[in-house]
């Protein structure tokens, strides 16, 4: 009889996981938000409510919170007193949550689509609509059911409404955790039946604490670069390391330091977001060249000493129109599979025009009508 081969399958990409960094359902250790748990554990102690807002820039470690208090609730039987969120590396809820194989908790985020090979753009109301059959089902001794919605921002309005009606009539004993980016842009409704909870940027020394935690190598130059541009997200300085950001950061800023000649290194910048696999690099260089392009608008606005050459003597509505011209262009890049590379080089021929005073408008019929 011939011996059959059995290929294990890939698993399938996750839209919530940093590439080369732990899940926050892996990351057992959260820094910097000591309050935010003190505040947690004095709700659970005084009746935790079914629902909670977990507010605050992208990649500050909102999810990775979650994860702690559903850990922390999953571990302890009904009625045992919760006095901390730590629970050990060993312990088999951290092996099942790590593993998503706790029947207790139940994760709604967007699903890779193996077909089109992508994530969809929204967080759609099937998804959403599992949660009812889940919180159904009778919990693991007598305790908690926990829903994470990562990230609840994602959903379109029908998600939205399904997700209010479980909030109208919550079932009993469950906790749901909506992580937000921007809270504003949620459902009133969603707000109003939930307690909120927003998590602050990291300071330096919490910052350089999390890099130690993963062995990063930097010297103090690379660092003070690195926490300047991420602006105290953790999540954001390791994806900034893992996807090479600091090299690409020298590349932008050489290519923008030729301007207003669009020369050879932004042609080599332009060759290298181009091929195939590099769309993230791309995404990434652009949003450094507007971080830049931030930066500079807003030391002109506040006066701070010299004028940033990079803007030349444009006035500063000019520039406003060019960053936002630059969201656009990434976006219609990103949702058209439009080339990367000249479209960057594009971008640089914008710059060069309004350090001439040239409004994007003007610009966008001669250089963008290609795209």
């Amino acid at each position: 009889m011939a011996r059959r081969t059995v290929v294990a399958e890939e698993p399938a990409p996750e839209c919530d996981r940093i590439e080369g960094v732990p899940h926050p359902r892996e990351t057992l250790e959260l820094i910097g938000h000591e309050e935010a748990e003190r505040a947690l554990l004095a709700a659970f102690a005084s009746g935790m409510p079914h629902g909670w807002i977990l507010s605050g820039p992208r990649g500050i470690g909102k999810a990775t919170l979650a994860y702690r208090l559903a850990r922390a609730v999953l571990a302890r039987p009904q009625g045992e007193r919760l006095t901390s969120l730590d629970v050990p590396p060993g312990h088999p809820i951290a092996r099942q949550v790590a593993g998503l194989a706790h029947p207790d908790l139940f994760i709604v985020r967007r699903r890779w689509d193996a077909k089109e090979k992508r994530f969809p753009k929204e967080l759609v109301a099937g998804e959403v609509r599992r949660l009812p059959e889940f919180f159904a089902k009778t919990a693991g001794s007598g305790g908690w059911r926990v829903a994470i919605v990562d990230a609840a921002d994602e959903m379109n309005a029908h998600a939205a409404n399904a997700l209010l009606k479980i909030l109208e009539e919550p079932p009993r004993r469950a906790l749901i955790l909506l992580v937000s980016h921007a809270p504003g842009g949620l459902l009133p409704t969603i707000r109003s039946r939930v307690r909120q909870l927003r998590l602050r940027a990291l300071g330096d020394p919490d910052m350089r604490r999390v890099l130690a935690l993963h062995g990063t190598a930097l010297d103090a130059e690379e660092e003070a670069r690195l926490l300047a541009l991420a602006e105290g997200s953790p999540g954001e300085a390791l994806r900034l390391l893992n996807e090479g950001g600091l090299d690409l950061l020298a590349r932008v800023d050489e290519a923008l330091g030729a301007l207003p000649a669009v020369s050879g290194p932004a042609h080599a910048l332009a060759t290298s977001v181009a091929g195939k696999g590099a769309e993230a690099r791309y995404a990434m260089a652009l949003a450094l060249i507007a971080r830049r392009l931030q930066d500079a608008i807003g030391a002109r606005a506040a006066g701070e000493g010299a004028a940033p050459r990079l803007l030349g003597a444009a006035p500063l509505d000019v520039w406003i129109e060019v960053w936002e011209t630059l969201g656009r262009l990434g976006r219609s890049v990103s949702s058209l599979n439009l080339e990367r590379g000249a479209s960057l080089l594009a971008a640089f021929e914008m710059m060069a025009a309004a350090m001439r005073g040239v409004r994007p408008a003007a610009f966008a019929g001669d250089v963008f009508r290609e795209f």
